[in-house]
């Protein structure tokens, strides 16, 4: 693995930085929002966006979180993935893991220092690309404010449904501002999902 290092003694030897000290040292730069210097190997999760979209009647939160999982499975991605959507009921704010470290695209690209970050309406990076790191462009459903909390009433019935006059929020995968909430469309229309790793 590659790792920081420093001095170990007064002839300027150098040797790997204590597993302790490292880790110490990528939760202060990440709370202060700070770059992590090069060779610093701090942990993350993965964001991305779905390859595939779908109507807004695909089934609800758990539906969506499987169509998460088997993307980043399929790009041999591991761990457990959550959609970024919200229902009338529930929200990423009550049923995600709040991150603690980095967010990143498949391409290493800093999405979000952290929750608190990921949820102050602005990131650093767009989540533009699939688990595969493919880039996509289109509409998202998320129903979900940049804060995490839910946005409105729009979410297809509990994303159940999809006829009349049904509508669903989102966002939109090539912004950095308005990320998740500058779309609001028929339920007929397909959309992608984010994904956050858990």
């Amino acid at each position: 693995r590659s790792g920081l290092t420093g001095p170990t003694g007064a002839t300027g030897a150098t040797g790997p930085v204590n597993p302790s000290v490292q880790t110490g040292l990528c939760e202060v730069l990440t709370a202060a929002k700070r770059p992590l210097p090069q060779g610093l190997d701090c942990p993350s999760k993965l964001v991305f966006a779905t390859s595939s979209m779908v109507a807004g009647n695909f089934g609800g939160l758990a539906a969506a979180d499987t169509i998460c999982n088997n993307e980043a499975a399929a790009a041999g991605r591991v761990g457990t993935f959550k959609a970024w959507l919200s229902d009338s009921m529930q929200s990423p704010s009550t049923r995600m893991t709040q991150s603690a470290v980095p967010l990143r695209r498949s391409d290493g690209a800093l999405v979000a220092y952290n929750w608190a970050d990921l949820t102050d309406g602005s990131l650093h990076a767009a989540i533009s690309q699939t688990a595969s790191g493919v880039g996509i462009d289109g509409v998202v459903w998320t129903n979900t404010a940049a804060n995490g909390t839910i946005l409105s009433s729009s979410h297809c019935n509990n994303w159940t449904a999809s006829g009349g006059s049904l509508t669903g929020a989102g966002g939109a995968p090539n912004i950095t501002d308005g990320w998740s909430t500058v779309y609001n469309g028929d339920c007929r229309v397909p959309a992608r999902f984010y994904c956050i790793q858990q």
